[in-house]
């Protein structure tokens, strides 16, 4: 018999089981991580996109042109722009001109369409620099013209907005008084 005096040339049948499974535990190890890895990009993303906003209506203020259109004498060249956040609709904000110099949102001053998260992720939390809720689950960040401070619809000194995962992962963009506008890493 020639095969047993030989060498054995191949892969015998528990060799090639092994060498599939290990193989499987691997893909099936990398394909987890970057799920994983996938979801956190897009969190991360999702709040810079939010912070990208505020930073917009920033300089939607400090730059504002003539508006003639403007309800309230006086303020042609000092429009207030800002965004508006609630937790009843936890998935939307909106950028919007203060119209009507109330300093505050109303309905129809939206600037633009509303920013839409992307459904795997919602604005779930707002909360002041003590980590404390904003009471009534709305928040305005607003700026005006010439200054680039904030202006926010509590007496805060910096309020955070929290945009979160299903599975509880979150990310906070962090606006303070000064205008200063930050995605913060969660450990």
């Amino acid at each position: 018999m020639y095969f047993l005096r030989g060498k054995n040339k191949g892969f015998g049948l528990i060799e090639l089981l092994v060498a599939i499974s290990i193989m499987t535990l691997v893909s099936v190890a990398i394909l987890t991580r970057h799920r994983a890895f996938d979801s956190a990009v897009v969190l991360r993303n999702q709040a810079y996109e939010v912070a990208f906003t505020i930073r917009e209506a920033q300089n939607l203020a400090v730059s504002a042109a003539y508006s003639p259109d403007s309800t309230v004498a006086g303020t042609q060249y000092h429009q207030r722009y800002g965004v508006r956040f609630d937790l009843g609709e936890p998935q939307v904000y909106r950028l919007f001109r203060d119209n009507n110099g109330n300093g505050s949102y109303d309905n129809g001053e939206e600037y633009g369409a509303p920013g839409i998260l992307d459904p795997r992720f919602s604005i779930t939390a707002l909360t002041n620099s003590a980590d404390n809720p904003i009471s009534g689950g709305v928040l305005e960040v607003m700026f005006e013209r010439p200054n680039f401070d904030a202006i926010f619809s509590t007496s805060d000194e910096l309020v955070k907005i929290v945009v979160s995962t299903e599975s509880g992962e979150e990310r906070k963009i962090q606006v303070t008084r000064t205008g200063q506008i930050s995605v913060l890493d969660i450990p």
